[in-house]
């Protein structure tokens, strides 16, 4: 065979080769090369960088052979070694044929969050936690070191045995060069009937990530758990109790806590006689037994999220048998103990013991409170 006909023939292979790779689906085109194995230019996109049992190799070359590609044409070509026919690059004649390109590497993907982290909680909850190396939102707890203000002086822990416990343990402690003090000895108090169930406070709206447990709705008879802040306190007496700081207001018959969720003044202390009305229910906070006689504000749901919770109160039981509709009850000469040694910094954390637990550090609660 003369040394035309030769070059026609490698011609031919290689056309065929690639028409054949594009029928059986190995490159997606070869603009080059019709499935029929007719040849205009041929620039290879492969479907893959290794095809099995047919390994691609690709490389660029110039060049111009007479009745290969249409007259004075330059193309890029492409070689196809099939190495299920036998052929390989040896065999291959191409004229000024180049080295091979190096294949590029994928661009590497971004780290997560590396640009944007998440922003930090404020203390009143309002951010979602950012995520650190090695924990997941959905299993571990908030790590929000604002939970209790650095500011917070005082705290009161209470802590039931689980979330259907209507007993609870107190306590008081005072913040002494960053760590907490007990402040006298823990007492029992009641709260609601049907247990505790996650709040809106210092914490967040409900429960913190990962963490299970009922959420606060209005008449669920639960207190809610959670971190809050310490507003006002009412009672029946021209004075409060020695040693109060707290804003104090005598209550009367117009004084009332208004639990109607469809009023503009849902969950706010008010006295009637200042302003018209427009709720349907309230709380009388002058009653005619002796439950109110000092009443502590708990600054449960300060965005008045209508149907999460009114009127959350530290007052006076009925006994140690008894239990409330949502508030933390106790004798009345502990309760007024509480108020006279209380400042505008305090914090009420109220948990199950096993949220305690898992709180404790991450909140920065005293630790080992039984």
């Amino acid at each position: 065979m003369n040394p035309a006909n030769a070059a026609r023939t490698a011609c031919r292979a290689r056309r065929g080769a690639a028409a054949l790779a594009m029928r059986r689906g190995l490159v997606t085109r070869v603009p080059g090369v019709t499935r029929r194995g007719l040849v205009t230019r041929l620039p290879l996109v492969t479907r893959r960088a290794v095809a099995t049992p047919t390994t691609l190799i690709t490389h660029r070359a110039l060049a111009e052979q007479r009745g290969c590609f249409v007259p004075r044409a330059l193309a890029t070509l492409t070689t196809i070694i099939a190495l299920g026919t036998g052929c390989n690059t040896g065999s291959e004649t191409t004229a000024q044929a180049q080295p091979a390109a190096p294949a590029r590497p994928a661009p590497r993907a971004a780290p997560r969050d590396a640009a944007s982290p998440r922003p930090a909680v404020a203390p009143d909850g309002s951010a979602s936690p950012r995520q650190t190396a090695g924990t997941s939102s959905a299993a571990e707890p908030r790590t929000d070191a604002g939970v209790i203000p650095e500011a917070a002086r005082q705290l009161i822990t209470g802590i039931t045995a689980d979330w259907t416990s209507t007993t609870v343990t107190l306590r008081q402690w005072r913040r002494e060069g960053g760590a907490w003090i007990a402040d006298g000895a823990s007492w029992q108090g009641v709260i609601g009937k049907t247990g505790a169930a996650w709040g809106s406070g210092l914490h967040g709206d409900g429960a913190p990530a990962g963490r299970g447990g009922p959420s606060k709705k209005e008449g669920d008879g639960k207190a809610p758990a959670g971190a809050f802040s310490i507003r006002g306190v009412y009672g029946y007496a021209a004075a409060p109790p020695p040693k109060t700081v707290l804003p104090y207001t005598q209550t009367t018959a117009d004084w009332q806590c208004v639990d109607d969720p469809a009023s503009s003044h849902y969950t706010r202390i008010v006295d009637r006689s200042q302003l018209t009305p427009d709720w349907t229910s309230a709380e009388p906070m002058r009653r005619r037994d002796e439950l109110y006689t000092w009443v502590i504000d708990i600054a449960h749901n300060r965005a008045a999220t209508p149907g999460s919770g009114s009127c959350i109160f530290f007052h006076v039981w009925r006994g140690p048998r008894s239990f409330t509709v949502g508030c933390t009850a106790m004798p009345e000469p502990r309760l007024a103990r509480l108020i006279g040694g209380l400042d505008a910094t305090a914090v009420y954390v109220l948990l199950p013991r096993a949220e305690y637990d898992t709180f404790a550090a991450p909140w920065g609660l005293p630790r080992g409170e039984k």
